[in-house]
């Protein structure tokens, strides 16, 4: 039977707290990149940039297998704004 120590746990709880704060600031880097790229308003200067950070992030989804994160993200920001266009024009 296995035994935890207050040491294991207290890392535990920082390992999680990091996980999900890094979770959270790939979502907001992977959706701004998104919305901008999609907009269609990005210079071309700073197209290149935007398309760099998206391939980043999605390397970075795909290193931590975290998919269906990228795919909410994706289905949250681009598909329900694009489905509202169709439906509302």
């Amino acid at each position: 039977m296995l035994h935890s120590s207050p040491l294991t746990d207290r890392a535990s709880q920082r390992i999680g707290r990091i996980q999900s704060t890094l979770s959270s600031d790939l979502d907001h880097l992977f959706s701004d990149t998104l919305t901008a790229l999609s907009s269609g308003k990005v210079a071309e200067t700073d197209k290149a940039k935007r398309m760099a950070d998206l391939t980043e992030c999605l390397r970075t989804y795909d290193a931590l297998q975290l998919w269906r994160d990228a795919e909410d993200v994706l289905r949250r920001d681009i598909l329900r704004e694009f489905v509202k266009k169709v439906f509302h024009t």
